[in-house]
Order: structure tokens, then C-alpha cells, then sequence
């Protein structure tokens, strides 16, 4: 099983340095908006917690209309769900969304971590 806190670290070391970023280039370079959703989507699953739209817009620094589109996006390639909780719109990572990366961190920690 691996160990959630060293995800859960190496999660957070990748967002933070993803958003330090911002102050050397200008952000319009790194604009990944899917791999940042990924990424807070990923760390929240390892604390067993759904996230709303508005809480993966921000991550990923763009507007609620974009973060939807790309919801959709990722939705579309089976790697996350929706959900609702308290009347929130929520998403998480499916099965699928898990494994993929659970195993790129898990490939990524072999060499590194």
C-alpha cells in the first residue's frame, strides 16, 4: 500500500513549485489547467474528500466557464466524476483517474522521492 503522507508531500511539492513558477515566468507559459486539476484532485483523494468547481477553478487559475470545460474534458477521458454534497456540485477522480495517477507517482517516486 503506499504511504499517503509521501503522496500526499510530493502532491503539494509539485503544486507549490507549479505556482513559484509565476514569479520567474509569465504564467501564460505553463498553462496546464488539466494537469493542475489532476493534481488538486489527486491530493484531496488522498484525504478521501471531493472538491467543488469552484475550488478546482482556482487551483488550476482559471474561471469558473474554463474549469468547466475542462471538467468536462476530463470527464470525457473517464478520469473524473461529478457529485454533489450539500447542495454543492463537487468532483473527484474516478477509478480510472486514481490509478493514473497513483501509478505516475508511484513511477515518479521510484526515481526521486
Amino acid at each position: 500500500m503506499p504511504d499517503p503522507n509521501r503522496r500526499q508531500r510530493a502532491v503539494s511539492f509539485i503544486i507549490k513549485s507549479r505556482t513559484d513558477r509565476r514569479r520567474f515566468f509569465p504564467a501564460p507559459l505553463f498553462s496546464e489547467p488539466a494537469w493542475d486539476m489532476l493534481l488538486k484532485l489527486y491530493g484531496a483523494a488522498i484525504e478521501q474528500r471531493a472538491l467543488s468547481i469552484s475550488a478546482l477553478a482556482k487551483a488550476a487559475d482559471v474561471g469558473p466557464s474554463t474549469a468547466a470545460r475542462w471538467i468536462t474534458a476530463l470527464e470525457q477521458q473517464g478520469l473524473v466524476r461529478r457529485g454533489t454534497m450539500r447542495g454543492t456540485e463537487t468532483v473527484s477522480l474516478s477509478q480510472k483517474g486514481w490509478f493514473a495517477m497513483d501509478s505516475y507517482f508511484e513511477n515518479m517516486s521510484s526515481g526521486m522521492i
